[in-house]
């Protein structure tokens, strides 16, 4: 947000309006980096809301699946088992469905970053720019 009009070849300007427009620049620069810290975190949002659906499933499956499976089955296996091995059986079937469901929305949820690494590097890269600017 400079000046629209910067001075000819061999015009100086005043050390406070120097000041001024590399405050202005300085300002902007903030803005931007605010800018993309918020987009970032959307889109981290947006992943953490993916991985709720899987566990939400998940949960629900396994207590449909506790409550219709242990009665259900367990009583159409009693005609070929032991009511024990059964129980087993259909307990067994519902752990796996309901381990696997849960480690997928556990895995998506280890992909989330909670800090912006975009922005991270862009403030990093403009601190040294100022730096170095600076010298």
């Amino acid at each position: 947000m400079s000046d629209p009009h910067p001075p000819f070849a061999g015009e100086t300007r005043p050390l406070s309006r120097v000041i001024r427009d590399v405050l202005l620049d300085v300002q902007e620069l903030v803005r931007a980096e605010i800018w993309l810290a918020t987009a970032e975190a959307r889109h981290q949002v947006t992943l953490v809301s993916s991985s709720v659906v899987p566990l939400a499933v998940g949960a629900v499956a396994l207590a449909s699946a506790w409550l219709f499976g242990l009665w259900a089955a367990v009583y159409a296996l009693t005609g070929v088992m032991p009511l024990w091995a059964a129980s087993l059986a259909v307990a067994a079937t519902c752990a796996i469905v309901g381990a696997a469901s849960i480690g997928i929305g556990v895995r998506r949820i280890k992909q989330v970053r909670a800090a912006p690494e975009r922005t991270i590097r862009s403030v990093k890269e403009n601190l040294a720019w100022i730096i170095q600017s600076s010298k």
